[in-house]
């Protein structure tokens, strides 16, 4: 499998943030003049910030759930919308949206509690 961090020279895995509509932009555009095209999408990018006790709603205020969210929500919708032109050009295009299993599980122990990580 080819990692674009080092088809790109990218020393570090942040080189393009979901968050931002023109670095996804960006992204897509540098894949097509590299490769030409694009045949699959792996959206892997989430964040969480920790809380220690799951309940707590006050552990995190709302810049934190909103970053939460767009990185984990927002940010594949980026992607996918930036290269689906491409992604339907090709023969069998398909999207891999990684997700966490604390989406199902919640709290799961040992791991700390990270309740807007499994809210998104």
């Amino acid at each position: 499998m080819l990692c674009l961090l080092e088809l790109f020279n990218c020393p570090h895995s942040n080189c393009y943030h979901v968050l931002f509509r023109s670095e996804c932009q960006k992204l897509v555009a540098q894949t097509i003049e590299k490769f030409g095209n694009l045949d699959y999408l792996v959206n892997n990018a989430g964040t969480t910030k920790y809380a220690f006790d799951h309940s707590d709603m006050g552990a995190l205020d709302t810049d934190d759930f909103l970053n939460i969210y767009k990185t984990n929500v927002i940010g594949p919708y980026n992607l996918i919308k930036h290269a689906k032109p491409f992604l339907m050009t090709t023969e069998s295009p398909g999207i891999v949206n990684v997700a966490s299993i604390a989406a199902v599980t919640g709290q799961f122990r040992p791991h700390p509690p990270r309740q807007m990580h499994t809210q998104t």
